[in-house]
């Protein structure tokens, strides 16, 4: 019996929201722990690369709770040495987890269970041994599709199938693969799929059907405006609801239970700040469109930057260019020669993409550029491929498939063997997407979201590492990789320190950054690759 165990026999059968847990710590750790008991408050001085919701997250305190404690101090632009005064509730204590479980239990003090989840999250693994009722809502359009006039001469799945259920079809599909796969790890799942094509009345008496309160989690819908009705009318019921597809979401700030797959705009730009942090000697130009989305996640970057290394920061070349009140000549006057220059431009603006990339590929045989924008740019028909590969194209994205991944050429064999075609992006997110939750709740059962963030996974298609954007949000993930094209005509993964990375959380929750502004890159209107 493990010393977690012996401390707290009462939670092997699964630990309940806001249980109080005894740990085994580190006894060089109680004694500053033991400081802050009964005080209603703590001072932080501000390290290197900390960011204010990163220490929200550390003393689990809201934001707004942090800025009313300090009204002299910008905590909205916090810097290297500030020194903060923390709120605090009573018995929740900073905690160092590190070789804690293998101390012998000399000491041990109480701590909240969202502390420790991390660590006792082994200890809620339930038995494997029911059936997991999984709820999935999608646009299939099954009426559209029945009603499809097919003759002999259609032969291409785009005809065979309605257009606006296409990519949700092949999302389905991917589902039933990893459904098959989890059969074979027994692993027993009941299936509730519902069309959600219809209008918001029919898509609520669908799941007043299925009786919410059985339902372990909700894969869906995709859009928000459904994703809103869903999240509202099961909050009673404490079930998770998966937003597969959509990079953003107001819904997520205000809903603990909703869980974001594909990574928020504002995470994949941190992630390109992070490596851009390392480039000490290479000049720096952003570019918006006058955009306020674009103008947001290019003063989040410059954020970033400063909270990594104010002094690096201070030394970095840094421009800004508003490209509506510009031009290609006063965007030329900013680049270096000799040097690599960074053109940051966060705009999904198709048209604008087009222009301002033909324009700088003029200056690719002058100028070391390297050109960094959003992955949906792939899509684009009227950007020309060559001139992303000769600009040195670099974006952080959600989604990378390795076709020399033996799982990964098991599920094209088998996908093609099935549907009789090759999987979409779509195919490969819905396989994701199922065999990762049905695995976490046949694990966790009902604490599965005490336990997301605690555990990643590698799928065919993404990471998910997910976290909580606060106290009284949900999560999203900050799975990333950042993918560059190279004049060769090659499409690599650019190797950077994820766990740098990781040590920092994206503040978007709190600043609302992700409640509407662009950035988010959409294969359809709201669904994000």
């Amino acid at each position: 019996m493990s010393p977690f165990t012996l401390l707290n026999p009462d939670v092997e059968n699964g630990l309940k929201a806001k249980t109080i847990i005894k740990i085994a710590i580190n006894p060089e750790n109680v004694k500053s722990a033991q400081e802050n008991i009964n005080k209603d408050f703590v001072f932080h001085e501000v390290k290197k690369g900390e960011t204010l919701y990163s220490i929200t997250t550390k003393y689990n305190v809201s934001r707004k709770d942090i800025k009313k404690a300090n009204k002299k101090i910008d905590t909205d632009n916090i810097i290297l040495g500030d020194i903060l005064k923390i709120p605090t509730e009573k018995k929740v204590y900073e905690y160092i987890a590190s070789d804690s479980i293998n101390i012998p239990v000399t000491s041990n003090i109480v701590l909240s269970a969202d502390t420790i989840k991390a660590i006792c999250c082994d200890s809620l693994k339930t038995d494997k041994n029911r059936t997991l009722n999984i709820a999935l809502i999608l646009p299939l359009y099954l009426v559209a599709n029945d009603t499809m006039d097919l003759s002999e001469n259609i032969i291409s799945r785009q005809e065979r199938i309605y257009n606006r259920s296409l990519n949700f079809v092949e999302f389905y599909e991917g589902v039933l693969i990893a459904l098959d796969k989890l059969k074979k790890n027994k692993v027993s799942v009941k299936l509730h799929v519902i069309d959600s094509e219809k209008d918001s009345a029919s898509l609520i008496k669908a799941l007043s059907q299925i009786n919410p309160s059985k339902l372990d989690i909700i894969l869906g819908p995709v859009y928000e405006r459904q994703l809103e009705i869903v999240t509202k009318y099961v909050q009673k019921y404490n079930i998770p609801v998966v937003s597969p597809l959509s990079s953003k979401s107001t819904q997520i700030h205000s809903q603990p239970n909703m869980i974001m797959v594909n990574t928020p705009e504002e995470s994949r730009m941190e992630a390109l700040t992070y490596y851009f942090s390392k480039q000490s000697t290479a000049n720096f130009v952003y570019i918006y469109n006058a955009h306020i989305g674009e103008y947001d996640l290019i003063q989040y970057s410059k954020t970033i930057f400063r909270n990594i290394d104010s002094s690096a920061y201070n030394n970095l070349k840094i421009k800004e260019v508003n490209y509506a009140e510009s031009n290609i000549t006063k965007i030329e006057a900013l680049l270096k020669p000799g040097i690599k220059n960074y053109i940051v431009i966060p705009s999904g603006d198709q048209a604008f993409v087009n222009d301002i990339v033909t324009k700088l590929y003029q200056f690719v045989n002058k100028y070391d550029i390297t050109i960094c924008g959003l992955s949906v740019w792939e899509q684009y028909e009227n950007v020309e491929l060559e001139y992303l590969f000769r600009l040195n194209f670099l974006f952080a994205t959600n989604s990378n498939i390795d076709y020399k991944n033996q799982e990964t050429n098991q599920f094209v064999k088998q996908y093609r063997e099935v549907f009789k075609t090759d999987p979409s992006f779509f195919s490969f997110r819905g396989f994701d997407v199922m065999n990762y939750f049905a695995d976490m709740l046949n694990k966790y059962g009902s604490n599965l979201n005490s336990c997301i963030s605690a555990n990643t996974y590698k799928g065919l298609l993404s990471e998910f590492e997910f976290e909580r954007l606060g106290n009284a949000a949900g999560y999203a993930n900050r799975g990333v990789y950042l993918i560059q094209y190279n004049p060769e005509f090659k499409r690599d993964i650019v190797p950077f320190n994820h766990t740098y990375y990781q040590k920092y959380s994206t503040e978007a929750s709190n600043s609302g950054r992700n409640k509407g502004g662009i950035g988010t890159d959409t294969v359809k209107p709201g669904i994000g690759k």
